[in-house]
């Protein structure tokens, strides 16, 4: 008898632990999404203030068609739109005029 607790205990252990590192490693998952958010966020943050720099106009006039840091993005600078080609390490980018072919834009503004 003592021996089947000790087999039924050990078992709930085992469940517990294997528990324990599903939570574990699903937090440590999200832990690293939030982290990757927060350095592209950064980004593109950098990115938007150098492209107002560059343009010599303020921060809020400069408008992107998207919150993430991607090779193509387009800004909007005073009602002129730009195509941003970034370099792979994010530390240079240039500026190319475009033409949309659509006049239909909507803009989204969003909390800093």
């Amino acid at each position: 008898m003592a021996t089947s607790n000790r087999v039924k205990y050990r078992d709930l252990f085992v469940i517990m632990m294997l528990l324990l590192l599903l939570i574990i490693g699903s937090q440590v998952n999200e832990w690293q999404s939030v982290k990757n958010d927060f350095n592209q966020k950064s980004q593109i943050i950098q990115i938007m203030q150098r492209i107002a720099k560059v343009k010599h106009v303020k921060k809020n006039q400069v408008w992107s068609n998207t919150t993430d840091l991607t090779d193509g993005m387009l800004v909007m600078i005073n009602h002129q739109i730009y195509r941003v080609t970034i370099n792979d390490s994010g530390s240079n980018f240039s500026l190319m005029q475009v033409t949309l072919t659509s006049n239909s834009i909507k803009y989204i503004k969003t909390e800093k």
